[in-house]
């Protein structure tokens, strides 16, 4: 591996462990969709338990009624249910796993999404955050011959010491991992946004892209609303092409 190969994994284990204390530590509640949004259908779905869901997950009219011939099924379609099943599936899966070792207990059940959202949504985000800013400031040629610190450094400090990103980025929202995907895929589009025309040609380049834009899919399947997003991503990119 490479010097900044190595440095990166070193930065990326720092933010992993640091989210992961930041998710033990948190022991107090925010709204109830930290629990309806995400760990509620990923135990029903895991346990098999007789559980009460929310407006969200059901659908309130009958489904023999939806007439998909004409354009009332949008009409229907407003009737839910308005979640998506994506952002539960890490968690099922963590609860299936708990299950089968026989590690279902009310901690683990409790406590091991938190961590598991620590490591799979809250790391990343700050990661991007970190990538993009050091991009940026290599493009721009940003220089600070006061501190040893570089700007990238100071970008990820303000991130992980953002009083709201401890205390919600780590809880199990739709919210905490759109912001995740909409950072990542950030990362991945630096070099569309932000670098030469000769570069956009690259083959890492455009797969990247293609990568980043495939979590964008992901994001909006989860929120519709990504899309006032993604969509000036995008118009961006082809005005700079």
């Amino acid at each position: 591996l490479s010097i900044v190969a190595m440095s990166e994994i070193g930065i990326f284990s720092f933010i992993l462990v640091y989210r992961v204390i930041n998710a033990l530590i948190v022991e107090t509640q925010f709204d109830p969709d930290e629990y309806w949004q995400t760990l509620e259908p990923a135990y029903c779905l895991a346990f098999q338990s007789n559980c009460a869901y929310t407006w969200e997950w059901t659908r309130r009219r009958n489904p023999d009624s939806i007439n998909l011939t004409n354009i009332d099924w949008i009409e229907e379609a407003l009737h839910g249910p308005v979640r998506s099943y994506v952002p539960i599936l890490p968690i099922y899966a963590l609860y299936k796993l708990l299950r089968a070792f026989h590690l279902d207990t009310t901690w683990s059940i409790a406590r091991a999404p938190l961590i598991l959202n620590a490591a799979l949504v809250a790391a990343p985000t700050d990661f991007g955050v970190f990538y993009i800013s050091r991009y940026i400031s290599r493009i721009k040629k940003f220089r600070n011959n006061e501190f040893s610190w570089k700007f990238e450094h100071w970008a990820l400090l303000a991130s992980i010491t953002n009083w709201f990103n401890g205390y919600a980025l780590v809880r199990t929202y739709s919210n905490s991992m759109e912001a995740a995907l909409l950072c990542v895929g950030m990362a991945l589009l630096c070099p569309e946004l932000f670098g030469t025309m000769q570069s956009k040609h690259e083959f890492k380049v455009r797969l990247m892209a293609r990568l980043a834009f495939l979590l964008g899919g992901i994001s909006i399947v989860i929120r519709f609303t990504a899309l006032a997003s993604w969509v000036p991503i995008g118009i961006i990119i082809c005005l700079r092409r």
